[in-house]
């Protein structure tokens, strides 16, 4: 009889506590062999202390750990030997080139001479890399710095990686790259858990895991958590957006909203009389309600639910021109960076009031400035917490209210919510929604398509231009060049590699479990490309013109760039 070869990664009753605070407790996961497994929680869940256990960096409080058939207390080094770890921080040496990177890091593994320079090479062609391997790593993007991270990581070919929040910050076309290449690792038997905030990555996944509070609520296949969500969503169409909000907020029956566009997305209890209900207190309370309809969840619902000097050219910010005016500019914009610029060993209280100070605020008109922000962005009883010591979401927050706090005219948000989970992400547009309601023009930088849709505007930035510009569906429905496909079929692997080879595919890319394609023509296509697919043995369950998504669009719009520009080799950025 022949035994099942165990699992990749076996983890039973594992917990870690620092001093009182308990960060991981009982968690029990078992992946199997060539699985691509999320981990998927809010900050501070406990997401990398438990990669950090799983690959030996951190010794658990209690528990056991076996990776690959060997239990890591007994033997730490065959495990490391098995295991690749590439954290949110991966260290990179700038001062040398991509291939001294690859040639560090096969030392640190103890790669044998005879072989690392043929491993070196193919990784570096596999992850894209090998035009750039004489090019200082700090000068890579920030994309292609995951991709060398990655391919570091993968330089003693291990048999289990781990990865952390590999992707945040990463633009649309990088991530999808990215991806891509851990696809091609899995289909050659890699197992991969990898802990993410982007709710498109964990819906890529086989299984999704669930984390919150240092413990595991849940492990599911995410099509099948979307269809066991007890709750329901319900999309509305309804005017004006201010009194919409406010009669949300206030209504019983909505568990949660968010603005998607020109639609309030709500998850309530019961679909139907929630719209019955809803229908009713806006009309009584002055709204107009346009269209009101239960819509499917995403993951997204399931997871809410358990200043540079120009070079050339001139601009103006508020009329006043950037160069001759800039301090007038200042006195009247709020700047949140992406690195949040607070003092953390200075308390909540204590960064509002020293930002008070720089804006020229004091006494009694600080201190109102400061609690109406602890009020609106439900920082009270924390005042008194070093800021160090908060999540990603609260220290978003606070960095919020301290680029405000003088009330400016306009405010820029530079990548905001990277790295933040996703309800923390969604609190924080709460907060950017309602200062757009007030008058203040609110610009942002981002990498997340979903918040993209949440603006009025919206600009497609690839090598340094803007290369679309319009609401989201403009962009959507008046740019994207062609027809998408979705092909569903159980062989999505080996279906994505011979479509991706068809002429008349511009673009394939996984989506789930289905493919996407971007064709010239999506009915004149068809035929064609259900042929190559018979005929490498591919069943087809379902073959349709779908309508594109935002990240669909960027991708075909750089890949028209791309296309009238060929020798241009600048890495995208949104």
């Amino acid at each position: 009889m022949t035994r099942d070869p165990p699992p990749a990664i076996l983890a039973e009753g594992l917990g870690k506590r620092f001093g009182p605070v308990r960060a991981v407790s009982g968690l029990t996961l078992t992946i199997v062999r060539g699985e691509i497994v999320a981990l998927l929680g809010p900050d501070g869940a406990g997401k990398t202390t438990t990669l950090r256990m799983l690959c030996g960096a951190l010794a658990p409080s209690e528990g056991r750990i076996v990776i690959d058939g060997i239990d890591l207390a007994a033997d730490p080094e065959g495990v490391r030997a098995r295991i690749g770890y590439m954290p949110q921080r991966f260290s990179l040496y700038g001062d040398l080139t991509v291939a001294e990177n690859l040639e560090f890091y096969a030392d640190l593994y103890e790669v044998p001479p005879g072989v690392r320079a043929e491993r070196g090479e193919r990784l570096l062609e596999f992850s894209g890399l090998g035009r750039f391997r004489g090019r200082m790593a700090e000068h890579l993007s920030g994309g292609m710095k995951q991709k060398l991270a990655l391919a570091c990581t993968l330089i003693h070919e291990p048999a289990v990686l781990l990865l952390d929040e590999p992707t945040a910050g990463v633009d649309p076309v990088s991530r999808r790259e990215f991806w891509r290449i851990l696809y091609e690792l899995n289909r050659r038997g890699v197992t991969i858990l990898v802990s993410t905030t982007y709710m498109d990555e964990a819906d890529r996944c086989a299984t999704v895991g669930l984390i919150s509070d240092g413990e595991l609520i849940s492990t599911q296949d995410p099509q099948v958590m979307k269809q066991r969500m007890e709750a329901a969503v319900v999309e509305l169409v309804a005017s004006p957006r201010a009194v919409v909000r406010r009669i949300l907020r206030a209504a019983p029956e909505v568990l949660s909203q968010s603005v998607v566009g020109d639609r309030f997305r709500v998850i309530v209890a019961d679909a139907d009389s929630a719209i019955r209900a809803l229908s009713r207190r806006l009309g009584e309370q002055g709204a107009t309600l346009v269209e009101a309809r239960r819509v499917p969840p995403t993951l997204e619902d399931v997871f809410v639910s358990m200043i540079l000097e120009p070079s050339e050219g001139r601009a103006e910010v508020l009329g006043y021109d950037v160069v001759r005016d800039p301090e007038r500019i200042k006195e009247r914009i709020g700047y949140m960076s992406q690195r949040f610029s607070l003092y953390h060993d200075l308390t909540v209280a204590e960064n509002l009031a020293f930002y008070a100070g720089i804006y020229g605020l004091s006494g009694a008109e600080a201190r109102d400035r400061a609690e109406e922000w602890i009020a609106l962005a439900g920082l009270r009883g924390r005042e008194d917490l070093l800021a160090g010591a908060l999540s990603g979401g609260w220290k978003q927050r606070l960095a919020f209210g301290c680029a405000v706090l003088h009330r400016p005219e306009m405010v820029f948000l530079d990548e905001p919510t990277s790295g933040v989970d996703p309800m923390s992400r969604r609190q924080f547009w709460d907060l950017i929604d309602e200062f757009a309601q007030s008058g203040v023009t609110v610009m942002v930088t981002t990498h997340y398509m979903d918040e993209a849709e949440h603006c009025d505007t919206l600009a497609f930035i690839y090598a340094g231009r803007i290369i679309a510009l319009g609401t989201p569906e403009e962009i959507k429905t008046g740019r994207m060049s062609g027809d998408l496909l979705e092909i569903t079929t159980p062989q999505y692997a080996l279906a994505l590699d011979v479509l991706a080879a068809r002429p008349e595919v511009r673009e394939a890319a996984l989506f789930g479990r289905a493919i996407h394609v971007t064709v010239p023509d999506g009915a004149s296509a068809m035929p064609g490309l259900l042929a190559a697919l018979a005929g490498h043995g591919i069943a087809v369950e379902r073959i349709e013109p779908v309508r594109p998504s935002l990240e669909d669009a960027f991708v075909s719009i750089v890949e028209r760039d791309h296309r009238a520009r060929p020798d241009d080799e600048s890495p995208p950025a949104t």
